[in-house]
């Protein structure tokens, strides 16, 4: 009688890699939700709420963006569309929380020394209704998507992201994902030190950003217990988004109030955002995003995925 021999069974262990992309998924998966629910419940939420919902979606919305792109073929397109409605929903936070900070920084400028032209006092009321009616539209959006299924769809569209075949696939396209942001930051900072316009130094923020975002999940795949974005780059995103919000409410002082700018406060306003602007050009040319953010960090690369366990790998003939 012959015996026939059967392979072994594949190992079903997920893998300790595997398992930190499920926990990670899960846990901001339910950081959104408590997030949104704070959000809805608070009928004038607090800018702290408001940054900590935009920060849960769009980290949320790079995970979806990339299972999107290693997931099941037939999975995919839902996935796909499911990643963009997050995005839709984090761009209206967004423009919520930048209305909030406008109108905080303006009273604060209004505080420390009235200014109480009928022009400005009608542009103070114009922020106070655009951030009214904002939050109001974003707390109805917010309880339209949840009694819509969001929180049951959140769930099947990360469902099975915890494998080891989709860990490593996710640490491949992270890596590739890395190179080219800081690529697109490096040529940023170029044009922002060439120009140092307000839209080119938005455009480094974004890139600054986007690369945080991307090492967030890096560090959960990896089990890092502490972020290893660098500290002057996490920095440089908070002043370049400072610098953003002051060039915005510049802008719309310009707009409503043309006559008024050699008022005192409004030369002060300018003279404090020129000093931020001409400090933040001072540091940029000791940054250099593709050699600091353009691979992960050793601490990090020593928890990627060994090569025989990424996509591909093993396929070519060891005789080559």
């Amino acid at each position: 009688m012959r015996v026939v021999r059967r392979p072994p069974p594949p190992n079903l262990d997920p893998g300790p890699g595997a398992d930190r992309l499920g926990r990670y998924s899960s846990d901001l998966a339910a950081r959104a939700r408590a997030s949104i629910d704070a959000v809805i419940a608070h009928p004038h939420p607090s800018p702290a709420e408001l940054h900590d919902l935009h920060r849960d979606l769009r980290r949320l919305r790079v995970l979806a963006k990339w299972w999107s792109r290693v997931a099941p073929i037939r999975r995919r397109s839902s996935i796909a569309e499911f990643s963009r409605r997050l995005g839709r929903i984090a761009r209206l936070v967004g423009s919520v929380r930048d209305l909030d900070v406008e109108l905080d920084l303006y009273s604060d400028l209004v505080r420390r020394e009235p200014v109480p032209t009928a022009r400005m006092h009608r542009f103070a009321i114009h922020l106070r209704e655009g951030a009214r009616t904002g939050r109001e539209l974003l707390r109805a959006t917010l309880r339209s998507e949840r009694h819509g299924g969001l929180y049951e769809r959140t769930e099947a569209e990360l469902d099975g992201i915890g494998t080891e075949r989709n860990w490593a696939a996710l640490g491949v396209a992270f890596a590739s994902e890395r190179r080219s942001l800081a690529k697109r930051a490096t040529r940023a900072r170029r044009r922002s030190l060439r120009t140092a316009s307000p839209d080119d130094l938005h455009a480094l923020r974004i890139r600054v950003r986007r690369l945080r975002y991307l090492t967030d999940v890096e560090d959960a795949l990896a089990g890092a217990t502490a972020s290893t974005f660098p500290r002057r780059y996490a920095r440089l995103q908070r002043r370049l988004g400072t610098l953003h919000d002051r060039d915005v409410l510049a802008q719309h002082l310009a707009r409503a109030d043309p006559d008024g700018a050699r008022a005192p406060w409004r030369k002060r306003f300018g003279s404090e955002t020129e000093t931020l602007r001409r400090s933040l050009l001072e540091e940029l040319p000791h940054l250099r995003p593709k050699r600091h953010l353009g691979a992960a960090t050793r601490g990090r690369a020593a928890r990627l995925p060994p090569a025989s366990h990424r996509p591909g790998a093993g396929r070519r003939n060891p005789t080559r």
